[in-house]
């Protein structure tokens, strides 16, 4: 509950904001290939088409490469709320990734 109370506070002032909706212990990102949804306890991502459901496997390398900036959020945010975020941001932007083996998991199998 915490958790979702500092994303609630932090996502309107990212970019993404417009992509983003909590829904109970989960955070939903719209991208341009599908829903994806964020598991808020443990930061498991999902991707949800009409044709998959399933879970990601986001290479740490990707997730600590998102350009974050944390002095523009107002409040501190713990290591695992920022993992979120950054994985919602890549997700949100979705058709910019380019790394193979995340681009695999996105396709229809």
């Amino acid at each position: 509950a915490l958790r979702a109370e500092v994303l609630s506070r932090v996502l309107p002032t990212t970019p993404i904001a417009d992509r983003c909706k909590l829904e109970k212990a989960w955070l939903e990102v719209r991208g341009q290939l599908g829903t994806y949804r964020i598991q808020l306890g443990w930061g498991g991502a999902m991707i949800q088409t009409e044709s998959i459901t399933r879970w990601l496997k986001i290479p740490q390398s990707i997730v600590d490469a998102v350009p974050l900036d944390l002095s523009a959020i107002p409040i501190d945010i713990d290591p695992r709320t920022e993992m979120i975020l950054r994985k919602a941001f890549i997700l949100a932007d979705d058709w910019r990734i380019d790394a193979p083996e995340l681009v695999r998991q996105l396709m229809p199998e």
